[in-house]
């Protein structure tokens, strides 16, 4: 029963840092777009000068803030994660064979979903690890784009 124990627990540890990478994605799913409305809010106008450079680092600022947004409904929409054993196929193979080590079966239904389940828990953590450095690079780029608007570059 320890093994059947350990693999449950395994499994369910493995739900709750999906619901946690859920929410983090939303949170900054959500702080992406306050950040775009706010950039497009505050546009300034383009300058004639003859170095007019900041108007191209706030527009790739502003892309890097659609890509962390693309890469934020990614990770928030992988959800298609493997479950346990399905009680219906349980009771099936205990009408067939009564003497089946049911732990036994139960146990590997959890190992093979945690396992199946580590590649989509990898995928969204790289798609929210990605939607944070694009956030960072975009801010930067459209902060140094004010810098240079205010400085008159």
């Amino acid at each position: 029963m320890h093994i059947a124990n350990e693999v449950h627990r395994q499994y369910e540890a493995e739900i709750r840092r999906m619901d946690a990478l859920d929410a983090k994605a939303g949170v900054m799913l959500g702080f992406v777009m306050l950040l775009i409305g706010l950039v497009f809010e505050s546009m300034a106008p383009m300058p004639r000068g003859p170095w007019p450079v900041y108007p191209y680092v706030s527009i790739a600022g502003t892309v890097a803030l659609f890509v962390a947004a693309f890469l934020g409904v990614m990770a928030f929409f992988i959800r298609s994660f493997r479950g346990g054993p399905k009680l219906s196929q349980l009771v099936d193979m205990y009408r067939e064979d009564p003497k089946w080590d049911f732990e036994m079966v139960v146990s590997r239904k959890y190992f093979d979903a945690v396992e199946s389940n580590k590649v989509l828990l990898s995928n969204k953590a790289m798609f929210a690890k990605g939607m944070f450095a694009m956030t960072l690079a975009g801010l930067a780029m459209i902060l140094i784009s004010r810098v240079l608007y205010m400085s008159g570059a």
